[in-house]
């Protein structure tokens, strides 16, 4: 795996948001954030990305919760999903009613 110096890091995104035109300056630091950011919008745990990131302390990396709760307010519970399916069953089959329901 080929390795990145500091600086060589800093040259290649200066050149790539001048080449972009991009109003807002762009800095490494800004890529470490959009790597946990997604990370944990697409279903990893603050427990998976700690190491990731290297952090020593779990509440530095919940951090990153704030940028994804948007899309974590749309996770489910999984006892939600399974009242909504037995729901659904029963609205399908009235047979099947669990008694004192």
């Amino acid at each position: 795996m080929a390795s990145f110096s500091t600086q060589s890091v800093r040259e290649i995104l200066k050149k790539a948001w001048q080449k972009a035109k991009l109003q807002k300056r762009v800095h490494p630091h800004m890529l470490r954030h959009s790597f946990a950011t997604h990370l944990i919008q697409n279903g990893y745990s603050v427990l998976e990305l700690q190491p990731l990131l290297g952090h020593s302390k779990i509440e530095t990396t919940m951090i990153y919760l704030h940028l994804a709760a948007p899309q974590l307010l749309k996770v489910q519970s999984p006892y939600d999903a399974l009242v909504r399916k037995e729901i659904k069953l029963q609205d399908e089959n009235p047979a099947c009613q669990i008694p004192g329901h």
